[in-house]
């Protein structure tokens, strides 16, 4: 650690230090969007940031686009299509190169592959000019987390790769906060469709520690159609177990907190 603060400067780890303070406070979407379009312009000034979140039970990340201008839906869609579109491409580039800061801009002089040219042709095309994209690696291959600077002010070099990479635990854990910090009712339509009424109900008997044969009992249905939900609770929130299904359903707010002994 201490060799990785030597490398910047005075400057540098003030506003660092700045933006840390910041960060550690975000509980709202709104003190995040404050916060990339305040202080955190210190570091990387830019236009547009999408951030890009992994979700339990899904394929691929949940995009939104946080920018100084708005981009209408159908486009924000194109943008972050699985097939070739511009955020799947910066992340395939990222996984290519290592999990390193990915630094893109017609201004610079290293750009000598092939990708390269490509992710600079689209991002010419969206009018999105320089990026400077970083990822947070998950367990199951794909990023936890990944965030795109686009139409950043200067050509990206040493410096915001360093910056970046600096503030990533910090990104992330603010978007994560963020998008886990809504209101019931929100909160219930943002996860309803991931799980059914009925899934929901055997999760909070799971919690309780009920076997299948007890949830079956009190549901009045066989302990096969139990087990077979079971297994659809596990796959949708991407749990090994009963004990993960049961913790990550509280922490996503679908069932109530307390968790019983579990068999």
């Amino acid at each position: 650690m201490a060799d990785d603060v030597s490398m910047f400067s005075r400057m540098e780890l003030d506003i660092l230090l700045l933006n840390i303070e910041a960060a550690v406070r975000i509980t709202r979407r709104t003190e995040f969007f404050s916060w990339v379009q305040g202080v955190f312009q210190g570091v990387i000034a830019h236009e547009v940031l999408i951030c890009g979140l992994a979700l339990p039970g899904t394929n691929g990340l949940k995009f939104e686009w946080l920018g100084s201008y708005p981009l209408a839906a159908e486009r924000f869609t194109e943008l972050c299509s699985m097939d070739r579109g511009l955020m799947y491409r910066a992340i395939k580039l990222w996984h290519e190169r290592g999990g390193t800061p990915l630094l893109l801009s017609p201004q610079r002089n290293d750009v000598h592959h092939g990708e390269d040219v490509e992710m600079l042709d689209l991002l010419q095309r969206w009018d999105l000019k320089n990026l400077v994209a970083h990822g947070l690696p998950g367990l199951d291959g794909r990023p936890a987390g990944f965030f795109a600077l686009c139409k950043v002010h200067a050509a990206p070099a040493e410096r915001e790769a360093r910056l970046i990479a600096m503030l990533l635990p910090y990104l992330y854990a603010g978007w994560l906060r963020v998008n886990c910090d809504t209101t019931p009712d929100v909160r219930q339509r943002e996860v309803g469709p991931l799980l059914t009424a009925r899934e929901i109900e055997i999760l909070s008997w799971m919690q309780k520690g009920k076997s299948n044969a007890e949830i079956g009992q009190i549901l009045s249905i066989s302990q096969l159609t139990v087990k077979n939900h079971v297994q659809k609770i596990l796959r949708k929130l991407g749990a090994h177990n009963r004990t993960q299904a049961v913790a990550k359903g509280i922490t996503l707010s679908i069932t109530r907190g307390g968790i019983g002994h579990l068999a």
